[in-house]
């Protein structure tokens, strides 16, 4: 058990991780570069 809201910010920040790594990798500017 933990905190709601830590949870919450945590399982978001692995959400966009997983969809940061399944774009294809770019040296560009902006968001598609990661």
């Amino acid at each position: 058990s933990c905190n709601l809201s830590t949870c919450a910010t945590h399982n978001l920040v692995n959400e966009l991780n997983k969809f940061d790594k399944s774009k294809p990798s770019s040296g560009g500017v902006g968001p598609e570069s990661f």
